[in-house]
């Protein structure tokens, strides 16, 4: 759904509670393109002219192992059902069905790929892809973007979690025909044979258009925030998980537990109680080493997505850059995930160095490519003040020293946002940093970007929202249907559903971004 012409809003009340109603999701007005011109001031006369780049951006799946260990969906429990505009919960009624809301938006970008003047040049997935640091999380998903036969239970086994019947417990939404809160309080209807449906084996059909992938913090930490250490990966594999905590308690002492969780997140589960589960190996967390070579041996384009021969023993990180000469782009991938612990963003010398002979070597090399920046956190995003950590001033002359960078490319808020970084040596000159909403959490979108160069060598950056297709039916439990359920139950999240801030303002959503020439 190109949200240009038609968006999504809520529609029917499906289902009555004590505290809210659940709601179908129904077509509402699109939105027009609006002028972002903070860099530079078009003249009157201008047009579109031809394209130089048509990009997909996906991020934020957070696609998820539900029964780990390591994971503390009983977090929700010490803010309740209530509302909370800043809380990114520890679970979502729809996190099952990610990675059918994952192969939708696979779909969508394959269709649009078609529709057009042009073909996408690259799709740009910027980090968190996978929840917990979990190798079972990137194969799966790497299966999906591959496409083919696919069954949940060939990577994390037979579901038994917080959603199965048999966990009993009323708090969490469970699909069965089963008493519990969200019921009760928020309208949230019966959805008998979902869990089954999730467990078949599906036809996936994947990501038929060039794809990088950018490392996030939840690529590398627990839950995206805990250091790993040996303890935490042992227990990752291991036969319990926990079940909850002593809430009274565990609420008194919230904000120094908080802290101690991202040095050590056995601090946290070492108050747990709780429920025997089956041991699973492939649980183990990832190495960086592991996770680049998971990635360079994905299947698709282009072979290896920017990893292939790349040197690795010298860099604190996983980042890379790809010369696409078809659209002459060099892709320059950050990792901005805080090894140490903790979800801000972080750079160090070593990357801000490598950064800048990137930039500078193609700079002298060709000075009419254009350069886009992905990242998982943008520049607004990283906790300058953490020790090792290069100052924003530094990062900003570095990427404005070489004004071929017209875009950083971005996610982690899981929100539309878009924000313009002038060049305070030239005037009319910088670039943007856009961040797209996730796929986990409402509005579950996707962004599509293309530049156009101008008559007078000046840029402009056309960005629309879309929302991938799906089936309405709730009784429909093919791909499309189980699609149209994550899609319902992220609009109905009473922590970041449909109308709260994760949707940006009209700015941040469908825009034009008007560049200066770059060379």
């Amino acid at each position: 759904m190109d949200t240009s012409k038609e968006r999504l809003g809520f529609g029917a009340v499906e289902g009555r509670g004590e505290q809210g109603d659940f709601r179908a999701l129904a077509a509402a007005p699109g939105e027009v393109h609006v002028d972002r011109a903070e860099l530079y001031q078009p003249g009157p006369d201008q047009r579109p002219g031809r394209s130089r780049l048509r990009l997909a951006h996906l991020t934020d799946f957070q696609f998820l192992d539900p029964g780990s260990p390591t994971r503390f969906e009983f977090v929700n429990k010490l803010v309740g059902l209530a509302t909370m505009e800043e809380f990114f919960p520890g679970h979502r009624s729809q996190e099952l069905l990610v990675p059918f809301a994952v192969e939708a938006a696979i779909r969508y970008v394959n269709e649009l790929d078609q529709e057009g003047g042009r073909h996408f040049d690259m799709c740009l997935i910027s980090g968190d892809s996978v929840d917990n640091s979990q190798g079972n999380e990137l194969q799966a998903l790497v299966a999906i973007l591959e496409g083919g036969d696919f069954s949940l239970e060939d990577y994390f086994g037979a579901y038994y979690g917080v959603q199965s019947a048999a966990w009993e417990d009323d708090f969490y939404w469970h699909p069965d025909p089963v008493a519990d809160l969200p019921k009760r309080m928020l309208g949230y209807p019966h959805a008998e044979g979902l869990l089954d449906a999730v467990r078949f084996r599906h036809s996936f059909e994947g990501l038929r258009v060039p794809w990088l992938m950018a490392n996030g913090n939840h690529e590398v930490l627990i839950q995206g925030m805990g250091r790993l250490n040996e303890a935490v990966a042992g227990f990752a594999i291991g036969g319990a998980k926990p079940r909850g905590v002593d809430v009274e308690a565990t609420l008194a002492d919230l904000p120094q537990l908080a802290s101690a969780f991202e040095a050590d997140p056995q601090s946290l589960f070492s108050r747990a109680f709780f429920e025997p589960i089956d041991p699973n190996p492939r649980r183990a967390p990832l190495t960086r080493d592991q996770q680049a070579a998971i990635l360079a041996g994905a299947g698709g384009d282009p072979i290896g997505h920017g990893l292939a021969g790349t040197a690795l023993q010298d860099r604190e990180g996983l980042y890379f850059s790809h010369l696409d000469t078809a659209s002459q782009t060099l892709f320059v991938n950050l990792d901005t995930a805080k090894r140490g612990g903790g979800a801000e963003g972080f750079l160090g010398r070593g990357q801000l160095a490598w950064l800048e002979g990137e930039l500078a070597a193609m700079s002298e090399a060709d000075p009419e490519v254009l350069i886009v920046l992905g990242a998982h956190h943008g520049p607004q995003e990283i906790d300058y003040s953490h020790p090792g950590c290069v100052s924003r001033e530094e990062l900003l002359a570095a990427v404005h020293r070489h004004g071929q960078v017209a875009l950083w490319i971005c996610g982690h808020t899981h929100e539309n946002l878009i924000e313009a970084f002038a060049d305070p040596e030239r005037p009319g000159r910088g670039f943007f940093s856009v961040t797209t909403s996730s796929i986990m959490d409402w509005p579950c979108a996707l962004r599509e970007i293309e530049v156009f160069e101008m008559a007078d060598g000046s840029l402009m950056a056309e960005t629309t929202i879309h929302h991938f297709s799906y089936s309405a039916d709730p009784q429909d439990l093919s791909v499309q249907g189980l699609a149209g359920w994550h899609l319902r139950l992220a609009a109905n999240s009473p922590y970041v559903g449909l109308g709260r801030r994760q949707e940006g303002r009209p700015r941040d959503r469908n825009a034009r971004l008007w560049l200066g020439p770059r060379a």
